[in-house]
């Protein structure tokens, strides 16, 4: 029944649900971040203690500001490679405040042909601050206040948009927000029943750790699951499973529950040690070309700009099944490519990253 279910889907269509949020970005030293009491390559919630280092580098005059995110950074990688005159159609919903900051990130995203749907709300838009170190090192500090005015009821709003998504996308940050397993949950059986590819992204050591049961019950309809090897470390470490090796967390989540509307495949990316993934029991290993440690600048969109090629690559190549090997394969390559450009801008930059031609474009010429 699900490839009659799918025949109703929009094939080249992707919807995500995030936290929508300004990333500042700061080149700095070890010491400031020291200074913060904060950790290299590590991401955390903002606390009170943290509110006079987001004033400090707000009014840094080198402070670069960037639309962020986990899955509006991976939204944006899409919509660019998709280009203006792509088949493939990007839509993001999520909150704003209802101020300047929510406006400019308004424009950039329809400037991308994004179609957002924005929910305005009373409090500030968000901001997240980025100190960056020698060789590309990062720290960030998030809050999460907007995402908490994403309800269900506007999830349920804009049903239209995701029940017809080939490919439905969410990281976890979305679970801090009262609302945001009720709509995770809605999102993730729908798209188990209806065919629809259900993305999640672990995002972060500390979500994994605290929302275990609600990620299990997740990846019970997500086809595919996204980390990093400290990601899924930790929710081996959730789960109090003895493993000894990434191949073996694998092998255990692929034991969990599954109902998901494909074959369920698990992705680890790993800096520049090679990509891991779990497809249809076994697992597989993709090696990066990596790039002179000179030209990585920073690394905090890497793994979303991994998902954005990742997904955009099976999107976009209709002429083979998007749960065969050999799609997986292609949709790595692009994975790491948006990977590699993104980790040589300042934040998840995506301006250098070229528009892939689809056919269609290219039989116009």
């Amino acid at each position: 029944s699900n490839k009659r279910n799918r025949s109703k889907l929009l094939l080249m269509s992707f919807f995500a649900l995030g936290n929508v949020l300004m990333d500042l970005i700061l080149e700095t030293d070890a010491d400031y971040v020291k200074k913060w009491d904060l950790n290299f390559d590590d991401q955390i919630m903002a606390e009170e203690k943290h509110e006079p280092l987001f004033v400090e580098v707000a009014e840094n005059a080198q402070t670069l500001r960037v639309p962020g995110g986990c899955a509006l950074n991976t939204t944006r990688v899409i919509s660019k490679l998709a280009g203006r005159k792509s088949r493939v159609s990007v839509t993001f919903a999520g909150v704003t405040g209802e101020d300047a900051v929510g406006d400019q990130i308004h424009s950039m995203l329809s400037s991308d042909s994004i179609a957002f749907h924005r929910v305005q709300s009373k409090v500030r838009t968000g901001n997240t601050v980025a100190l960056v170190t020698d060789g590309g090192k990062r720290s960030l500090v998030g809050p999460v206040e907007m995402a908490n005015h994403f309800s269900a009821d506007n999830l349920e709003a804009i049903e239209d948009q995701w029940k017809r998504a080939a490919f439905i996308f969410q990281a976890s940050w979305f679970l801090l927000s009262p609302d945001g397993i009720n709509c995770a949950f809605m999102m993730a059986t729908h798209a188990a029943k209806s065919g629809q590819h259900f993305g999640l992204n672990l995002a972060a050591e500390s979500l994994v750790q605290q929302f275990r049961d609600e990620l299990v019950e997740l990846m019970r309809s997500a086809t595919f699951v996204f980390g990093n090897t400290v990601e899924y470390k930790a929710f081996a470490e959730a789960m109090s499973w003895q493993c000894s090796s990434m191949n073996e967390i694998l092998l255990k989540i692929n034991e969990l529950p599954y109902s998901g509307a494909r074959r369920r495949t698990l992705l680890i990316t790993s800096g520049s040690a090679p990509t891991l993934m779990l497809f249809n029991g076994k697992v597989y290993s993709f090696p990066v070309n990596k790039i002179s440690k000179e030209k990585v600048i920073d690394t905090t969109g890497a793994g979303d700009a991994f998902c954005g090629g990742f997904i955009f690559e099976l999107l976009n190549d209709t002429s083979c099944d998007d749960d065969s090997l050999f799609a997986l394969e292609n949709a790595i390559m692009t994975g790491h490519g948006t990977a590699k450009s993104v980790i040589q801008m300042r934040g998840c930059d995506v301006s250098k990253i070229l528009p892939v031609l689809t056919e269609s474009a290219e039989a116009g010429k």
